[in-house]
């Protein structure tokens, strides 16, 4: 058997003689990336472990399954109904944010509205789908795969999955928008995660999407004031820290874009 560096990490060092500078360094990354890559497979496999014994036991987070997806859905259904996308109170004065309050722009609605008619386990697989989709597609490299899995461990990953909460769909927007870039200003459809869409902001299909976000966000124009509104008012000490928590979940598509494996 051989047991020499080529033979143990891929036979493909730097050129050049044997024991030279560049030799060991490709050496060197070469076991970096074996670690890193048996790290990210170790960590991903514990994951989904986690998840397994997550869905075997229903309880485990209780009521707090879907928690978010149902507030959204709820206020679509109110919408089409006849009545407001944000509730009276948020319009009219000062409110703290118990659960239950709607704080997403009025072209969220084609979203919500739609999934009031499509089943609701979607409202999680096609996020999923895409993501891993991108991530396949775009190949990272060893460490942008050991910091994707490290977005997967990061505590709060699990409640935004959990809760149903739209941050999901801010992922697929820029899961799609790392090869399609049209599909990434949508991203901004979540004001306080926003700067995740400029992803690809230098390409044209980027700014092509951007013009049908905004046509999209003029077909609403007579509920912007009440976002505003419903915005203005809201009293917390702390107003970003909630999106803030989801940025490691949004951050996976933009970890494989940078990592990806160019050529």
């Amino acid at each position: 058997m051989d047991l020499t560096a080529p033979a143990l990490f891929g036979g493909r060092l730097a050129r050049g003689p044997r024991g030279t500078d560049a030799g060991r360094g490709s050496v060197a990354r070469r076991r970096i990336d074996n670690a890193l890559i048996v790290l990210a497979a170790a960590g991903f496999g514990l994951w989904i472990a986690m998840w397994v014994v997550i869905l075997v036991n229903p309880g485990f987070f209780g009521r707090f399954y879907g928690q978010d997806m149902a507030v959204c859905l709820e206020a679509a259904r109110r919408w089409l109904g006849g009545g407001g996308f944000y509730h009276g109170y948020q319009l009219s004065g000062p409110y703290a944010h118990p659960f239950g309050d709607v704080l997403y722009p009025p072209p969220t609605l084609i979203l919500f509205a739609a999934f009031t008619i499509i089943p609701a386990p979607l409202w999680w697989a096609i996020p999923a789908a895409l993501v891993m989709f991108a991530i396949g597609r775009l190949r990272p490299t060893p460490w942008a795969l050991a910091a994707i899995v490290g977005c997967l461990w990061w505590p709060d990953t699990s409640y935004v999955i959990v809760w149903g909460n739209p941050a999901l769909w801010v992922a697929a927007a820029l899961a799609l928008g790392t090869t399609r870039p049209f599909f990434a200003p949508f991203a901004m459809l979540k004001i306080t995660l926003a700067p995740a869409a400029l992803i690809n902001v230098r390409r044209r299909e980027w700014w092509a999407g951007f013009l049908v976000l905004v046509a999209v966000s003029l077909a609403f124009l007579p509920m912007w004031p009440e976002y505003v509104t419903a915005i203005t008012n809201l009293r917390v000490s702390a107003p970003l820290a909630y999106s803030l928590s989801q940025v490691p979940l949004v951050a996976i598509p933009w970890l494989a874009w940078l990592g990806r494996r160019r050529g």
